[in-house]
């Protein structure tokens, strides 16, 4: 599945009122935009951090 076409759901009118229902994503994903693999690098990064700062909290 393209990563630039994905589209995450669709607004839809109920009764009286209106829900998201979100599609799923487990794809085999794919991009063309560089950018995102750097994107992706980062977030990674900050998680790993967020997870050691974490485990430093729980097990000092």
């Amino acid at each position: 599945m393209k990563f630039e076409t994905f589209k995450a759901g669709a607004w839809r009118q109920r009764y009286q009122y209106k829900s998201f229902e979100p599609v799923p994503v487990n794809h085999e994903w794919v991009w063309e935009d560089a950018t995102i693999n750097t994107l992706l690098e980062a977030a990674n990064r900050a998680l790993v951090e967020l997870a050691v700062l974490t485990l430093n909290e729980i097990c000092p």
